[in-house]
């Protein structure tokens, strides 16, 4: 009878605040439960269980490398004007190939297989260049690199970028590291990462040629720096 009297008392403000402070605590804590199981779902679960199933095999090949335990830099290699020249006509020492219906012969570089022997010792060796696939891998077999440069390791005119007839070459868009890879490469002008690019001079031919052997006095100093671009 006591307690009824009391409740009579209470005016319907105070019992409406009353129950206004009461649902607000209900609520509080509901939200509160529910940023928990939020917070636990998305860091404690969702996550760690993405990074299983969803994480992506290494796509560059450095990543690749890397994962593998290996820690050579990787050092690209242009072909035309820098390891071979490539006429119509033909030539002593010059090794003929058909692309597109059209005769090309291929001219080494002097002191190419020197040059392969000693860089492979310290990079992981690469092809880059503006030709057509089937144009490289045919000059790549003449060079006998097969086992030396896999098919992996041969990147092609489809990675450069067209800029008004020519194409560009971006190292980046083969590795994202650019602290370990480097392209030799005769044309660096025409290659957007110019920090990544060691020039050499256009060969035409010549027989006294000795560029090679001078490009391979730098990739000694470079390939156990930090980072090549400091170098160069």
């Amino acid at each position: 009878m006591i307690i009824k009297q009391d409740l009579d008392s209470i005016s319907f403000y105070e019992k409406l605040a009353f129950y206004a402070l009461a649902i607000g605590e209900f609520a509080f804590l509901l939200l509160y439960r529910l940023l928990c199981l939020a917070y636990y779902c998305i860091f404690r679960l969702c996550i760690p269980v993405r990074a299983v199933i969803s994480k992506p095999s290494p796509s560059s090949p450095f990543q690749k490398l890397k994962s593998q335990g290996r820690i050579k830099k990787i050092l690209l290699l242009d072909l035309d004007g820098t390891l071979i020249y490539a006429s119509p006509k033909l030539t002593e020492k010059a090794t003929k190939i058909n692309v597109d219906g059209k005769t090309i012969f291929v001219n080494k570089r002097p002191h190419l297989a020197k040059f392969i022997e000693e860089v492979h010792k310290m990079y992981i060796l690469g092809v880059y260049t503006s030709s057509v696939e089937d144009y490289a891998d045919k000059v790549v077999k003449i060079l006998e690199l097969e086992k030396v440069i896999p098919k992996k390791m041969r990147f092609y005119r489809n990675t450069c970028e067209n800029v008004r007839g020519d194409y560009r070459k971006r190292v980046s868009r083969i590795e994202a590291d650019l602290r370990n890879v480097l392209l030799l490469d005769n044309r660096p002008e025409m290659v957007a990462d110019r920090k990544n690019t060691l020039g050499i001079k256009s060969w035409n031919g010549e027989e006294d040629d000795e560029e090679l052997i001078k490009s391979l006095e730098k990739l000694r100093k470079m390939h156990l720096c930090d980072d090549v671009r400091v170098y160069l």
